[in-house]
């Protein structure tokens, strides 16, 4: 998992984030969906809130203790 998303789900302590054996870079993170959906007010209304909790956790700041 990004450790943007581990870091947001981790509440027991127990476990750890540990880095990869290998740098993996960055990636894009995108949506897609079918022309079809594009003007559906439901799927627009979903969009919207997928993409604001994605800007809220990119917004968050790191906690390194937790690492």
């Amino acid at each position: 998992l990004p450790s943007l998303i581990c870091r947001r789900l981790m509440h027991d302590r127990r476990l750890k984030i540990l880095p990869t054996p290998v740098d993996l870079g960055s990636f894009p993170v995108e949506m897609a969906w079918h022309v079809r959906y594009r003007h559906d007010p439901a799927h627009r209304w979903l969009r919207a809130e997928i993409q604001a909790v994605a800007l809220e956790l990119k917004a968050e700041p790191v906690d390194s203790s937790k690492e």
